[in-house]
């Protein structure tokens, strides 16, 4: 799947070249434009090892690096890290 197709539920998904499954609702945005998005990242065994969103191209991602920061800064805050 190099471009955009059905997934049906109301989405449209491609795999990118690093064989990564990008998503995204359906019929809402240029077939030339991969903005915005939600992309996960698969193991051998088809195990989700990593994913985020990104609302546009300007820096606004949220995904498992931003989640575990979060996490560890919350834990730090409450002492119990």
């Amino acid at each position: 799947m190099s471009g955009w197709a059905s997934a049906g539920n109301g989405l449209e998904a491609k795999v990118t070249k690093k064989g990564q499954l990008m998503i995204r609702e359906a019929g809402k945005y240029p077939s030339n434009d991969d903005y915005p998005h939600f992309i996960v990242s698969f193991d051998s065994q088809g195990n989700i090892v990593d994913y985020h969103s990104s609302d546009s191209r300007h820096s606004s991602r949220f995904g498992q690096n931003e989640v575990v920061a979060t996490a560890l800064a919350v834990l730090r805050g409450q002492g119990m890290l």
